[in-house]
């Protein structure tokens, strides 16, 4: 299985198990630098026991509010990602490249209908006008151009009364 290869990865999905904490740890040795970051990605890198740690901390610290999600991750290497011109390709598909701070950021290309449903929590609109990233129209039209693709889109709740999430149809908000 690609996603469990250790030459694949820098973290494969049997080390991927997020760590959920209720608080960010004060101490700087805890925390990755930024130039350590940065090394991702720039090296020859692959999953090594000595790296796992920077790694962990960089990819697998989460709230533990979101510890209901049970999330795996799996952190890709790209040491065989070929470039040509805007797009790169290695054996598992295809990439496009963006830039940010000189630092080459690789964005998989899923193949199309490979998402067959979304979930957005109870409050993506609140989250949507607090940040301004988008209007509560623009939303919607994201929404709908999701559903026109043939996704499934569901609004979430958590019940009060246990650890449950329930689903229902998304309906737009006006």
């Amino acid at each position: 299985m690609i996603i469990a290869s250790l030459d694949n990865n820098i973290i494969p999905s049997q080390l991927g198990d997020v760590i959920y904490v209720s608080s960010k740890s004060s101490h700087k040795k805890s925390t990755p630098t930024i130039d350590e970051l940065f090394e991702i990605g720039t090296s020859s890198l692959k999953f090594s026991p000595t790296s796992y740690n920077i790694m962990k901390k960089a990819f697998l610290y989460k709230s533990l509010e979101w510890a209901y999600e049970e999330e795996v991750r799996v952190v890709k290497s790209l040491n065989d990602v070929v470039t040509k011109g805007d797009e790169s390709y290695e054996s598992q598909g295809s990439w496009s490249i963006l830039e940010n701070r000189g630092q080459k950021i690789y964005c998989y290309k899923l193949v199309e209908n490979s998402i067959k449903e979304v979930y957005l929590g109870r409050n993506v609109y609140e989250n949507v006008s607090k940040y301004k990233s988008v209007s509560c129209h623009e939303l919607n039209s994201i929404i709908k151009s999701w559903k026109d693709a043939g996704m499934n889109v569901y609004a979430c709740d958590v019940s009060r009364d246990s650890w449950s999430i329930s689903k229902k149809e998304w309906s737009p908000k006006h």
